[in-house]
């Protein structure tokens, strides 16, 4: 985590990258929620399971195809 600002708490990669505040997380976290609590199909006491995007090898190497990339702005 980072403080480049005390009254805001972000978290970055390092200082070559931008900060990201930990609100942003929250507030994505809220619209799923809400998102969900709107969609009638999905009953109240229903469990979510989020899952992120798999790797594609290249033949039988440690080397990956890079057509994937993940979006990491749900911060569970």
């Amino acid at each position: 985590m980072d403080k480049r600002n005390s009254a805001e708490v972000t978290l970055s990669k390092g200082s070559h990258t931008h900060a990201v505040p930990l609100k942003l997380f929250a507030l994505n976290r809220s619209r799923l929620v809400d998102a969900l609590k709107n969609t009638k199909k999905i009953q109240d006491n229903a469990l979510v399971l989020l899952q992120g995007g798999s790797s594609c090898p290249l033949y039988d190497t440690d080397v990956e195809y890079d057509v994937f990339r993940q979006v990491s702005l749900v911060f569970l």
